[in-house]
C-alpha cells in the first residue's frame, strides 16, 4: 500500500528542518567529493573568453596571420568595415552613439554605451571608455574568438571618440591577446584629418599620434584623407568608401602574396613582420606596363618613382625608411623579362626610400591574369609626413592657446621638433 500523501509531506518538512539545524549547528551534509565541484563549477569558472567559438574568415586564401579589427568611432567603424568587406569576418565597432553605426554592416558586432557621442571631446571619450573596458572586452572576445594573432584598431584621428580612446583600446587588446596565450601583436590604422578642418582635430591627431608612438604600437599605418581627396577627388558619398577601400586592399595584397604558392621569389611571413612591426608603414603601387611597353630597365623605377609621389596613401620622407619590401607580379610573358628589369626597380627603392642601412625584401609572383608588371611596395620605420605633420601641430598649438582643449601633459607637450623629428 502507498504511503499517505499527508504523511509524505511531513517526512518532507522533517528532513527540511533536520538539515537546516544541522547547518546551523556547523555540521554540512556529506560534502561533494572533489571531482564533483569540478564538474559543477568548472566551466562556470573559465574566463568567459576560452568559451567563445572560433571565428573563421570568408575567403579561401591563406594569411600569414589571423587578423581581427575593431573601429573606434564612426570614421574607425568604415575603417574596420572595408576589411569585413574583403571577407575578414574578426570585425567589431566601438562608439560612443549608436546613431554613428548606420553606416555598418548589420553582421558587423557593435557596442556603444550611447552618452551622446564625443563632439571631438577626447577627454570625455577617454573617461567613457574607462568606464566600459569590461563590455568592450566582451565585444571584442565575442567578435574575434580567442585566436588572433595580429590586431588593428582603426580610428579617424580628427573625431574625439577615435582619436580619444585608441590608446585604451590598444591596452585592453593586448591584456585581451595575453588572456588568451597570444603576442599582443596590436597595430592601428589611422587616418589624418584635412588642415581645413580647424585646430581641434589638428590636436586631437597630435595627441593620439604621441600615444600610439609612446606606447610602442606596430603597425601603425597612416592614411591621409587630405592626399585622397586630392588626388581621386571622389564624390562626397564616395570618399570614405574610396579611402577605406585603397588602405584595405593595399594591406591585403601584402597578406595574399605572403607565402604565396606562386612565387617564383618568395615573400614569407618573417619578412612581412620585419616590415610590419618597425613602426609607421605606408603603402604604394605602381603600373610599369607590359613587355612591348617596358624598352629599358630605367621604366621600372620611372614608374616607382612617380607612384611615389602619387600612389602612397601617405606621404613620406625619403631616405628614412628602416625596413621595406617590393612585390612584382605579373603573367607568364612578364616575369619572361630579364631579371634586370626587376632589380632597376629595387636598387630605385633602395637608394631613394631606405636609410642607409635599411633593409630592403624583394618577391616575385606569378599571376596569369596579370599581363602587366605591377610593383606593390610597403615601407616602414618612417617617420610621419614633415609638412603635414608641422601643419598639425601648428594647428593643436593654436588650439590650446585659444582654449578649445585642456593643456595636455606628457607627449603632447613636447616642441614640433622634438615630437616628430621635424627639425628646424
Amino acid at each position: 500500500m502507498s504511503e499517505h500523501p499527508l504523511k509524505r509531506e511531513e517526512s518532507q518538512v522533517e528532513q527540511d528542518m533536520e538539515q537546516s539545524l544541522a547547518r546551523a549547528a556547523g555540521q554540512p551534509k556529506t560534502a561533494p567529493s572533489v571531482g564533483g565541484l569540478a564538474s559543477m563549477f568548472g566551466e562556470a569558472m573559465k574566463p568567459a573568453e576560452k568559451q567563445i567559438t572560433q571565428v573563421s574568415d570568408a575567403f579561401t586564401y591563406t594569411t600569414p596571420f589571423k587578423l581581427s579589427f575593431i573601429g573606434a568611432g564612426q570614421g574607425g567603424g568604415r575603417i574596420a568595415q572595408a576589411f569585413y568587406r574583403l571577407g575578414y569576418r574578426r570585425v567589431c565597432a566601438y562608439n560612443l552613439t549608436s546613431a554613428d553605426f548606420k553606416d555598418l554592416e548589420p553582421s558587423i558586432l557593435k557596442y556603444s554605451p550611447d552618452v551622446g557621442g564625443a563632439a571631438r571631446d577626447v577627454t570625455k571619450a577617454e573617461t567613457v571608455l574607462k568606464s566600459h573596458e569590461d563590455d568592450v572586452r566582451s565585444l571584442i572576445a565575442r567578435a574575434w574568438g580567442t585566436d588572433t594573432e595580429l590586431a588593428m584598431v582603426c580610428a579617424s584621428l580628427g573625431g574625439g571618440t577615435g582619436s580619444g580612446s585608441i590608446d585604451g583600446i590598444v591596452k585592453i587588446v593586448r591584456d585581451y591577446m595575453t588572456s588568451c596565450g597570444k603576442q599582443a601583436k596590436c597595430g592601428a590604422i589611422v587616418s589624418l584629418p584635412e588642415i581645413g578642418e580647424g585646430p581641434q582635430p589638428c590636436y586631437n591627431t597630435v595627441r593620439a599620434i604621441g600615444r600610439l608612438t609612446d606606447m610602442g604600437v606596430a603597425p601603425i599605418i597612416i592614411l591621409d584623407n587630405e592626399k585622397i581627396n586630392r588626388k581621386y577627388k571622389p564624390g562626397v558619398r564616395e570618399f570614405y568608401p574610396k579611402a577605406n577601400g585603397m588602405v584595405a586592399d593595399s594591406l591585403n595584397v601584402f597578406l595574399q602574396l605572403c607565402n604565396s604558392d606562386n612565387a617564383v621569389n618568395q615573400f614569407d611571413t618573417t619578412e612581412l613582420w620585419c616590415v610590419l612591426n618597425s613602426g609607421i608603414v605606408v603603402m604604394g603601387a605602381a603600373k610599369v606596363g607590359g613587355p612591348t611597353d617596358i624598352r629599358s630597365a630605367s621604366d621600372v623605377p620611372d614608374a616607382i618613382r612617380q607612384a611615389l609621389t602619387d600612389n602612397l596613401l601617405s606621404d613620406i620622407e625619403l631616405k628614412e625608411a628602416s625596413h621595406g619590401a617590393v612585390l612584382f607580379v605579373g603573367n607568364e610573358q612578364v616575369l619572361d623579362m630579364a631579371s634586370e628589369y626587376f632589380d632597376a626597380g629595387k636598387d630605385f627603392l633602395q637608394r631613394s626610400v631606405m636609410a642607409e642601412n635599411g633593409v630592403l625584401f624583394k618577391g616575385v609572383f606569378l599571376d596569369p591574369e596579370c599581363k602587366e608588371l605591377v610593383a606593390f611596395f610597403i615601407v616602414g620605420g618612417v617617420k610621419p609626413p614633415k609638412a603635414k605633420m608641422a601643419e598639425l601641430v601648428s594647428q593643436a598649438e593654436l588650439a590650446k592657446r585659444m582654449g578649445i582643449v585642456d593643456k595636455p601633459s606628457g607627449s603632447e607637450t613636447m616642441t614640433k621638433s622634438q615630437f616628430f623629428g621635424l627639425g628646424n
